[in-house]
């Protein structure tokens, strides 16, 4: 005759549940745990990789508010592991650089026109030659404007393209075409209250062009200078540099467009067109601050630019 089993023990209370006269079965294993070929135990779980962050949740201390979408990319791309350049450094280039940029912008545009008054003063230079030497008057001061900038970036932080949000991208272009559309609509609305509150007013650069008007050739060298070269360099110097000068200081974004603003209307030295040049000021710091990209604001100048330099063709 077989043995008789032992009774089961006596339930004992438990803080868990599972009464009854047996304890309650173990949690069922994690997915994919069991025994793995080779390893002879249970499986290790696999190594918790951290997500890649979206620029809207990078944090780091190279970023601060209104940072350029290409810093802020990059710093991304860093945390990621995926940056194969140069480690990023914290920027050092802040508002004293902003002042070297006007002052080398003032101290050559001294220099230039000095020597243009005297070069052209003389007798037997022809007006082809005058005017080639006037626009190249013009042109020497973006050194300081536009080439301190890009300077200060590269021995200072970490370059032009990603400090100051400079990049090749048909998104920045479309939102440029975007924001120059709506920057020509405030130029024309500011305009007809200036006009309505001065009477009829011309620019510095249409006084200028109507100096020049007697020879195509140069007519068409000043019409580029100012529909493509002066956006490239002013926006590199007051969306680029200056905002971002401003917002690293911990300046908040919407006041830092109205200081950069300010300080491209009072730049061009035209107190008739000060209330037009700040209403596009804004609409290109918004640009500024939207996109992240400074070669949307360059677009949307160009834009801007481009009817007067139309205008000077045709006239």
């Amino acid at each position: 005759m077989s043995e008789q089993l032992p009774p089961p023990p006596s339930p004992e209370p438990d803080s868990g549940g599972g009464g009854g006269s047996y304890p309650p079965p173990p949690p069922p294993p994690p997915p994919g745990a069991g025994l793995q070929p080779g390893w002879g135990g249970p499986a290790y779980p696999a190594p918790a990789y951290p997500p890649i962050p979206t620029p809207g949740e990078v944090e780091s201390v190279l970023l601060y508010p209104a940072a350029p979408i290409t810093l802020v990319e990059a710093v991304a791309s860093e945390q990621a592991g995926a940056w194969t350049k140069k480690p990023l450094q914290v920027p050092t280039w802040g508002l004293g650089d902003v002042g070297i940029t006007f002052a080398a912008w003032f101290f050559l545009s001294m220099v230039a026109g000095i020597a243009a008054f005297a070069i052209t003063d003389g007798a037997g230079v022809s007006a082809a030659l005058k005017g080639l030497i006037t626009i190249i008057a013009v042109m020497i001061p973006w050194i300081g404007m536009g080439g301190w900038p890009l300077f200060a970036a590269s021995i200072k932080g970490n370059g032009p393209s990603i400090d100051l949000g400079l990049r090749w991208s048909m998104r920045d272009i479309a939102w440029g075409l975007m924001y120059g559309v709506i920057a020509l609509v405030t130029a024309i609305i500011l305009g007809a209250v200036t006009t309505a509150i001065f009477g009829e007013f011309d620019s510095a650069a249409g006084d200028l062009g109507e100096q020049l008007s007697g020879n195509k050739l140069i007519l068409l060298l000043f019409a580029l200078t100012v529909g493509v070269g002066a956006p490239i360099i002013e926006e590199i110097c007051f969306r680029g540099l200056t905002f971002s000068a401003i917002a690293k200081r911990g300046v908040a974004p919407w006041l830092t467009v109205i200081i950069s603003a300010a300080i491209f209307s009072i730049f061009h030295l035209e107190p008739v067109r000060m209330i037009l040049l700040l209403g596009i000021g804004l609409v290109l710091g918004f640009a500024r601050w939207h996109t992240g990209s400074v070669t949307t604001t360059i677009v949307a100048h160009m834009m801007n630019n481009l009817p007067g330099a139309i205008f000077l063709l045709l006239s």
